[in-house]
C-alpha cells in the first residue's frame, strides 16, 4: 500500500526529504533529515521504515499529528527495533504490533502524556501535536526497523520525522537554501 499524502512536495530534494509513507519504506540515507507522512485509513495498518547504519548513530525523531478536533485522540506510535537496543519486557512484547525478531531490542516512543505539545510547522504553516524532539541513539552498526501504528486503532494522518545533517544538493528548492549558511548555523 503506498499513500501519497505529500505528493505536492519535491520528492528529490534531501534537506528534510519528505516521503509518502509505505508499508516498508527503505531509507537510503538515513543520516539526513527526512519526513515521512501517512495516514492510518483503517486504524490497524502498522507501516515499516528501514534505517541501516554502519556505525552507532544518535538523532532526533517524532511523531507528529495535525491539530485538529477530529484527530484530539488520534496517537500514533513508533517503536525502534534492532540490534543493542534493551530487550523488551513481556508487557512490552504483548503491546508490540508484530514479533521482535530473535536477537534484537526495543525503544519505544509512548505518546500517552494527558497533555500534549503543540509545535506550529513554518514550512507546511500548520499547527501539529508533537511527542517533542527524542533522542535515539543507534547502539551499533546494523539495520534497525522503525514500526510506526495506532495502538487504539485511530484514524488519520501522521508525520514522522528524524534526522540532523541536511544536504540541500539535486536542486528540488529551487535556490531556496541558496544562502542557508548565512543564517542556519
Amino acid at each position: 500500500m503506498t499513500l501519497s499524502l505529500m505528493s505536492w512536495i519535491a520528492l528529490d530534494a534531501l534537506a528534510h526529504r519528505p516521503q509518502a509513507v509505505e508499508e516498508r519504506l527503505v531509507i537510503e540515507l538515513p543520516k539526513i533529515s527526512h519526513v515521512i507522512g501517512g495516514e492510518f485509513v483503517t486504524g490497524d495498518e502498522v507501516f515499516t521504515v528501514v534505517l541501516e547504519y554502519d556505525t552507532p548513530f544518535a538523532m532526533p525523531m517524532e511523531m507528529q499529528v495535525p491539530r485538529l478536533r477530529a484527530l484530539e485522540n488520534h496517537r500514533p506510535v513508533f517503536a525502534i527495533v534492532g540490534p543493542g537496543l534493551p530487550e523488551p519486557t513481556p508487557e512490552l512484547l504483548d503491546w508490540l504490533p508484530a514479533e521482535v525478531p530473535e536477537g534484537m531490542g526495543v525503544w519505544v516512543q509512548r505518546n500517552d502524556e494527558p497533555e500534549r505539545e503543540v509545535y506550529f510547522e513554518q514550512v507546511m504553516r500548520r499547527t501539529m501535536w508533537t511527542t517533542g524532539s527524542l533522542a535515539v541513539h543507534f547502539p551499533s552498526a546494523g539495520t534497525y526497523e522503525v514500526w510506526i501504528w495506532s495502538p487504539d486503532f485511530s484514524v488519520g494522518e501522521f508525520w514522522y520525522g528524524f534526522g540532523v545533517e541536511e544536504d540541500f544538493s539535486g536542486g528540488a528548492w529551487g535556490g531556496v537554501f541558496d544562502d542557508w549558511g548565512l543564517f542556519g548555523w
